[in-house]
């Protein structure tokens, strides 16, 4: 970082994008990392969701503990999930496919 001829703000600015970067990064990280293991956990099930449930219910999953809820709708299952664990984030799957995180 060439600071000769910044003023005090300008330093600042770069400081700032420079930390506001590296947070990102973290953050990204913890997303991929919490949607790998909501994956994981998923294909575990997933036999077994297939056999019980229709393929087009829904599951959130908790990637903490495995817990999960079953609803016909996504937002339903999220809800249910909620209900159990207020202030955790869930992965979120079709029955016999992916769909995502959501907090």
């Amino acid at each position: 970082m060439a600071s000769l001829g910044m003023t005090l703000s300008e330093k600042l600015v770069v400081r700032i994008n420079l930390l506001y970067s590296k947070i990102m990064r973290k953050i990204t990280s913890a997303q991929e990392s919490f949607a790998e293991k909501g994956r994981q956990i998923y294909y575990q099930l997933k036999p077994m969701l297939e056999k019980k449930y229709s393929l087009e219910d829904y599951v959130s999953i908790d990637v903490e503990t495995g817990d999960y809820q079953i609803d016909e709708t996504g937002v339903g299952a999220i809800l249910k999930s909620k209900r159990q664990y207020p202030k955790k984030k869930f992965f979120l799957a079709q029955v016999g496919r992916i769909a995502g995180m959501f907090k």
